[in-house]
C-alpha cells in the first residue's frame, strides 16, 4: 500500500484522523501532520486544541470603571497562541491581543449597569479557536440614592408640613449625575446639591432645574462630579436642599448615603444632661457612622448658648459615658464644632446603632455640659409626659379610646411602637426613626391633617420643648429604654 501525505482542510484533517486511529497505522506517526509541513506533532486530535481560561475579574465580582480582564492561553502540541480575544455578552472588545500576557483593560461604563458575561477566545497558528467558560460580573458603575426630604436634617428644624422625594445617580468613574426630585406641600426658589456632611452646608455645586412640564419636579440635568465630589459622594457627604422664601436656608433636606452608611440626628438639650440642668439653649447633633469603614462624621449646631467645648461620647441613656471623639470649632462659627474623622471599632458601631451614644456641648456655666442629646429615653418621656399628662384618660381599659390605648408606666411601649394608630391606621402610632409619620407626635403637635383635637385634651399642650424630647426619642429609633 502507498502511503501519501497531504495538505488537507481542518474537517478533511479530522476524519484522516480518526481513520488513522481506526486502522492504527502506523505512518500516520500518532496523529495528523506527521511531521509534514502542517506542524503540530500531537499525539491525538484531542491534544491539538487550544485552551483558554479567563483568570480576571473574578466570578460574580461587582465591578466599575476600568477594569482589567486577564486570560491564560496554551496551543496543542507544536502550534503557537495566535491572539486572545476578549468578550463582553458575547461582542468582541478592542484588539486581539497577540502577546502574553493576555490582557486587555475595558471601560465598563460601555454597558449599562447590571450582570454581563465575559469571555476569551484563542486562535492558534493552525487557525483553530476555542473560547472560555463565560464568567458573570455585575456592572455597578452608577450609584443610585432613593432620597426622602424631611425638615430635620436641618437646625432649627422648619415648622414645614412639605414633602419631597426622588431618585438621583452618578456614575462612580465619569461623575456624571442624573435623576429628579418631587416637592410637595412648598414653593421652592431653590433646590441644590451640596458637598457637606449632615449638620454643616456647603455651597451648590449643582442646581436642580424646574421640569418644563411638571411644576413640582426637579431635574438634576447631568452634572459632571469633581474626582474630590466623587470621593465625598462615597463618604456619605453629598446632600440635596430644597429651599423656600419662608426658609431661605433650607426647607427640605436629605443626605446621599452610600450603602453601609447610617445617619442620626437628634435635638441637645439641657434636661438630658446626667445631672439635668436648665438651660435657655437649644441645638442638634448628626452623626454620619460608616459601619464598613469603622468611621464617623459628627456635627453639632447650637443657639442660645455660648459654648466652650463638645465632644461625642459613648454611654446608655440616663449614664455617663467615656469620650468617644473631642470636636473642633468652626473658625468661621463659634457655635458649631465637628470632627470628621473619628475612628471607631465594631463594638463602638453596636452601641450606636443601639442608641448608647451621645453628644455634650459644654459652657462656662455648665462645665459637666449643658446640652445633650440624643435627646430622651422611654423612661424620661413616660415620668415627664405620658403617666403625668396622658394616662389618667388613657387607662388600658375599654373598646374605644381613649382607655383602650394604655400609656401607663410598663404598658407604653408595647401600645404605642410599631401599632397601628385607631384614627388613622395608615400611620403608626410611633413609626421609629420617622417622627413625622408618627401619629403620636402629629396629634400632639396638633399637625394639619389629623383626626379630631390636638392632644392632650385636658389642660395645656406640651411645649415645644417636650415635643422636641419625644421627637428627639423617635428619630432615636424609639427604643424600649
Amino acid at each position: 500500500m502507498n502511503l501519501y501525505i497531504v495538505r488537507t482542510t481542518a474537517p478533511l484533517r479530522h476524519l484522516l484522523v480518526s481513520l488513522c486511529a481506526a486502522l492504527t497505522i502506523a505512518a500516520c506517526g500518532g496523529g495528523y501532520g506527521g511531521g509534514s509541513s502542517m506542524g503540530g506533532g500531537c499525539g491525538g486530535y484531542s491534544s491539538c486544541i487550544p485552551t483558554v481560561t479567563l483568570s480576571a475579574p473574578a466570578a460574580s465580582s461587582t465591578v466599575s470603571g476600568t477594569v482589567t480582564l486577564s486570560a491564560t492561553a496554551t496551543a496543542g502540541g507544536s502550534y503557537t497562541v495566535s491572539s486572545v480575544q476578549f468578550k463582553v455578552d458575547g461582542t468582541a472588545v478592542g484588539t486581539a491581543d497577540t502577546t502574553a500576557p493576555y490582557s486587555y483593560d475595558w471601560d465598563s461604563t460601555s454597558v449599562a449597569d447590571g450582570a454581563h458575561q465575559i469571555s476569551a477566545m484563542i486562535t492558534d497558528s493552525a487557525g483553530q479557536s476555542a473560547n472560555s467558560a463565560n464568567v458573570s460580573v455585575t456592572v455597578a458603575n452608577n450609584g443610585s440614592f432613593a432620597l426622602t426630604l424631611v425638615p430635620d436634617q436641618l437646625f432649627p428644624v422648619p415648622a414645614s408640613t412639605a414633602t419631597g422625594g426622588g431618585t438621583l445617580s452618578f456614575n462612580s468613574t465619569t461623575g456624571q449625575g442624573g435623576g429628579h426630585i418631587t416637592l410637595g406641600g412648598m414653593t421652592a426658589t431653590a433646590v441644590e446639591l451640596g458637598d457637606a456632611y449632615a449638620g454643616s452646608s456647603s455651597t451648590a455645586i449643582a442646581t436642580l432645574a424646574l421640569n418644563a412640564g411638571n411644576a413640582n419636579q426637579y431635574d438634576l440635568a447631568n452634572p459632571t462630579l469633581s474626582a474630590q465630589q466623587r470621593s465625598d459622594l462615597q463618604a456619605g457627604k453629598l446632600y440635596v436642599v430644597a429651599k423656600s422664601a419662608a426658609f431661605p436656608g433650607g426647607e427640605l433636606r436629605a443626605q446621599l448615603l452610600p450603602p453601609g452608611f447610617s445617619l442620626q440626628i437628634a435635638g441637645l438639650f439641657g434636661a438630658v444632661e446626667v445631672p439635668a440642668v436648665s438651660s435657655g439653649g437649644s441645638g442638634q447633633v448628626a452623626l454620619t457612622v460608616d459601619a464598613t469603614g469603622l468611621k464617623a462624621a459628627v456635627h453639632v449646631i447650637v443657639a442660645g448658648l455660648t459654648p466652650n467645648g463638645a465632644e461625642l461620647d459613648g454611654g446608655a441613656p440616663g449614664t455617663n459615658g467615656a469620650t468617644l471623639a473631642t470636636l473642633a470649632v468652626d473658625a468661621t462659627n463659634s457655635h458649631h464644632y465637628f470632627n470628621e474623622s473619628v475612628t471607631l471599632v465594631a463594638a463602638e458601631i453596636t452601641n450606636i446603632n443601639a442608641g448608647n451614644w451621645y453628644a455634650n456641648v459644654f459652657s462656662a456655666a455648665h462645665a459637666t455640659g449643658e446640652l445633650r442629646g440624643p435627646a430622651a429615653t422611654l423612661t424620661m418621656l413616660q415620668g415627664s409626659i405620658f403617666t403625668t399628662r396622658c394616662s389618667g384618660c388613657h387607662t388600658g381599659t375599654g373598646a374605644s379610646l381613649p382607655g383602650v390605648q394604655n400609656l401607663t408606666a410598663g404598658n407604653t411601649y408595647a401600645n404605642i411602637v410599631g401599632v397601628a394608630s385607631i384614627e388613622q391606621p395608615a400611620f403608626m402610632r410611633i413609626a421609629p426613626g420617622d417622627p413625622d409619620n408618627s401619629y403620636l407626635v402629629l396629634k400632639v403637635q396638633g399637625s394639619a391633617g389629623i383626626t379630631g383635637a390636638q392632644m392632650p385634651l385636658s389642660g395645656a399642650h406640651l411645649t415645644q420643648t417636650e415635643i422636641d424630647l419625644l421627637r428627639g426619642w423617635v428619630v432615636a429609633g424609639a427604643h424600649n429604654n
